[in-house]
């Protein structure tokens, strides 16, 4: 199996995640010819603490990435003249952005209560402080919601867009900070 380091050679840790956690299908497909069965399986409450640390690590990366992809798509379709912006696919961006952040939050926090001698006082702040501006996020998710359904969709388009395109750095944004710190 290919690892992957994602923790920074700065902490001094030896961790590794097996790179194939992280391919599309990986919870559905069996376990190749060989590999004992739960060789495969993630155990947030058996793992020692730097691999937890490099799991919470790895999967707001991987969120943070798609939030950046979301972010350069929505970008590149607003300044892009010959195409059309919709306000179905901004919408869908931003519900996308706004699930894909909360079950983050969730599942962090999920970990954080079981195993809490690992998350240190600074990395329990960050938590905290991200989930503040989730609730930011997700009230402004609300509001986009709001003018669609208030206003006429083609009414709203325009708005939307705008609305998007600044909603969508704000969840990228914590990310990124947290991911440097």
């Amino acid at each position: 199996a290919v690892g992957i380091a994602v923790v920074p050679p700065a902490l001094g840790l030896d961790a590794v995640l097996d790179a194939a956690i992280l391919e599309e299908g990986f919870c559905t497909s069996p376990a190749p010819p060989g590999e004992v069965e739960n060789a495969r399986e993630i155990s947030t409450a058996t793992m020692d603490c730097a691999k937890l640390m490099e799991f919470v690590y790895a999967s707001r990366l991987k969120v943070w990435e798609h939030l950046e992809r979301l972010r350069k798509d929505a970008n590149a379709s607003s300044t892009d003249l010959g195409a059309k912006s919709s306000w179905q696919r901004d919408l869908r961006a931003a519900s996308l952005a706004s699930s894909l952040l909360s079950a983050h939050a969730h599942i962090i926090a999920a970990v954080a209560s079981q195993r809490p001698e690992c998350f240190s006082e600074h990395v329990r702040l960050l938590l905290t402080v991200g989930l503040r501006r989730l609730k930011g996020l997700t009230t402004g998710q609300f509001k986009q919601l709001w003018h669609v359904g208030q206003d006429t969709p083609t009414k709203a388009e325009e708005a939307l867009r705008g609305e998007v395109a600044a909603w969508l750095p704000g969840g990228a944004g914590p990310l990124g900070a947290g991911l440097r710190a």
